[in-house]
C-alpha cells in the first residue's frame, strides 16, 4: 500500500465523503486491503487490484451517506470563476456517477484498457467507449464553467 500511497490518496480525494475524513478513509482502505489480501490471486497487477479495493471500500461508505448536491458549495452559474485547472477538473469529476468517476480515474492514472476492463468486469472495447463518452461529458461541463 505504501508503494501506491499517492494513487490511494488521489482516489480518496476524488470520492469526498461527508462522514469520513481522509485519514480515516485511508485506514478503512488499509483494513479492507488486509481482509481481502488472502483472496488476491495475482491474475492482475497489484496496483489494479488495490485500485479496485479502494473503490469498493469508498463506494460502501458512499452508499451509507444521505444524498447531497454534488455542486453544493460551488459558485452559481454565470458568476466569474477563478478555479485552478485542478479544482475545475475535480469539480467536473464530482458531477460524474461513482462508476464513471472510478473508471476515468483509472484511465488518468495510466492504467491500460485491459487492466480497467478486468477491474470493472467489462470488455476493453467497452472501456474505450466509456472513456471517450466520459471525456466528452467532462469537456462539456468544463466549457460551461
Amino acid at each position: 500500500m505504501n508503494a501506491h500511497k499517492g494513487m490511494v490518496i488521489k482516489i480518496i480525494r476524488s470520492f469526498p465523503l461527508q462522514d469520513l475524513e481522509e485519514g480515516d478513509a485511508y485506514n478503512e482502505i488499509y483494513l479492507s486491503l488486509t481482509r481481502a489480501l488472502p483472496s488476491f490471486r495475482g491474475e492482475s497487477k497489484a496496483s489494479t487490484w488495490l485500485y479496485r479495493v479502494c473503490i469498493n471500500t469508498l463506494l460502501q461508505f458512499k452508499r451509507r451517506e444521505k444524498p447531497s448536491d454534488p455542486l453544493e458549495g460551488h459558485e452559481a452559474e454565470g458568476q466569474e470563476s477563478n478555479f485552478s485547472t485542478t479544482q475545475l477538473l475535480q469539480s467536473a469529476l464530482a458531477t460524474l456517477n461513482e462508476v464513471d468517476r472510478a473508471l476515468i480515474l483509472m484511465h488518468l492514472e495510466g492504467f491500460q484498457q485491459k487492466e480497467i476492463a478486468s477491474a470493472f468486469g467489462i470488455s476493453p472495447q467497452h472501456v474505450g467507449v466509456k472513456v471517450h463518452r466520459i471525456k466528452k461529458t467532462l469537456q462539456e461541463w468544463i466549457l460551461k464553467h
